[in-house]
């Protein structure tokens, strides 16, 4: 750990210690995303009603291998990843759902925030923050990533468990 490091503000918890930039970003981030969800409504695509969905549910009641080719081509992708939206739609209000997986997505601000911050250890604090806030805004700034916030696509969420 270097100087500059220790001049940046910081939270006492006890056992960890939290960086305040860290822990504004990922807040800021969660809370637009979720918010943006909920501006782009519910997810009602084709893949979602189709075999997001389908595959899920063939998953859970055990029609897996009797409904053959029944979502095309897509019968035989995977489900498992779909499970936790299909369970948020199932079991909570589709505003809920949207909020809960809008600001899923949201945490990878935090987290592209924190590696660029990790990658620019070099630089002095105050451009080392702001560089990591831009590189982590352009990260995230991507018209694909931005249309599916708060979809049932697993794109913006699964990152988050590498």
């Amino acid at each position: 750990m270097t100087p500059r490091d220790e001049v940046l503000p910081r939270w006492r918890l006890p056992g960890m210690r939290v960086r305040i930039d860290l822990l504004a970003v990922t807040v800021l981030g969660v809370a637009l995303f979720a918010a943006y969800s909920v501006h782009l409504k519910k997810d009602i695509g084709w893949d979602f009603r189709n075999y997001h969905y389908y595959g899920c549910y063939c998953l859970e009641n055990g029609r897996i291998a009797f409904d053959i080719s029944a979502a095309q081509l897509q019968s035989y992708l995977n489900p498992v990843a779909y499970l936790p939206y299909c369970w948020a739609v199932d079991h909570l209000k589709p505003l809920a759902a949207g909020i809960l997986f809008g600001a899923l997505a949201g945490l990878n601000l935090g987290l592209l925030y924190q590696l660029s911050f990790a990658a620019l250890a070099g630089l002095a604090r105050r451009r080392r923050v702001w560089l990591a806030l831009l590189t982590a805004v352009a990260g995230v700034w991507s018209p694909f990533f931005l249309l599916l916030i708060g979809s049932s696509f697993t794109e913006t969420w699964t990152p988050l468990l590498v």
